[in-house]
């Protein structure tokens, strides 16, 4: 492996060094679902999870912390506020931020807030599934709920192949602010206009546990709070995720499954997960390799 794949791999050990070193704050407007569980994924990897969520606290909140990171779940007209004002203050702040569409494609209403928040100038991540970037790129619903049952197989005429439907890096994505994008999946693909990084991973989870997703979007506020290149972060957070996964595999059942996950995410140094994203990963870039470096 060379050139932007060896950056991805030290990336990653890297990042993961420095969240340890440097413990930084992550603003999470939650979901109520799993906002304990997002919390305590931050608080494995020894990032500083903060979770506010009044609209007239935002733009202060925001201004002091490393990064944010905004899941739409159960979205209500104050969250839809909160999140409006959050990312408008990482807007002008410079404050990176991940937008978590949650179930994006399952109602107008979730696919007009998401819509709506993605228009705001903010730079980072957007985190989500096949079937909600499909909602936001084409404005259309999906009726598939909030989760993408089989990957999206069989939602919105096979979402499985929405990498290649979107092609972020067509002009259009510069003018929409040249935001990653992060399509998690049994393949986890991470696109921007300069690169495509895939991840993938060998297995079938032994649970479906609630809030992983929501989790992944947490750890990428993470890196991205350490990382300059969110591509990179994103590509070291979702390769984390999934080393906790392995190791945590053999628990005796769901419960324990949740619990041993969250031991291996404290438990992983930076050369493993180094290690476990050079066997996982591979990439297209957009232009020769060296013009990215």
């Amino acid at each position: 492996m060379s050139g932007i794949g060896e950056r991805a791999v030290s990336a990653a050990a890297k990042g993961l060094a420095a969240i340890r070193m440097r413990r930084p704050l992550i603003h999470v407007i939650p979901n109520n679902v799993s906002a304990a569980f997002m919390a305590d994924v931050l608080c494995a990897v020894r990032a500083r999870p903060l979770m506010a969520v009044a609209p007239d606290e935002m733009e202060e909140i925001v201004s002091g912390a490393d990064a944010l990171a905004v899941n739409l779940g159960q979205p209500v007209p104050e969250k839809f506020e909160a999140c409006k004002k959050a990312l408008w203050a990482a807007a002008l702040t410079d404050t990176p931020a991940v937008l978590d569409p949650v179930g994006a494609g399952a109602s107008s209403y979730r696919l007009f807030m998401a819509l709506a928040l993605k228009e705001i100038p903010w730079k980072g991540i957007i985190k989500g599934n096949r079937t909600e970037h499909l909602a936001l790129e084409e404005n259309r619903l999906s009726y598939t709920g909030v989760d993408c049952v089989d990957d999206g197989v069989d939602c919105m005429d096979a979402p499985d192949r929405a990498a290649d439907r979107i092609k972020p890096w067509r002009p259009a994505a510069k003018e929409a602010g040249g935001r990653t994008l992060v399509f998690t999946g049994r393949e986890d693909t991470v696109l921007s206009d300069r690169m495509e990084l895939t991840l993938l991973h060998t297995g079938d989870l032994p649970y479906d546990l609630t809030g992983t997703g929501c989790a992944a979007g947490a750890l990428c506020g993470a890196f991205l709070a350490v990382l300059n290149e969110p591509e990179f972060a994103a590509a070291a957070a979702l390769s984390l995720l999934g080393l906790a996964m392995e190791k945590a595999d053999g628990a005796a059942g769901y419960g324990s499954y949740r619990i041993r996950l969250l031991d291996m995410l404290s438990d992983t140094g930076p050369e493993e997960l180094a290690a476990f994203t050079s066997r996982c990963l591979s990439y297209k870039t957009k232009e020769p390799e060296q013009e990215l470096r």
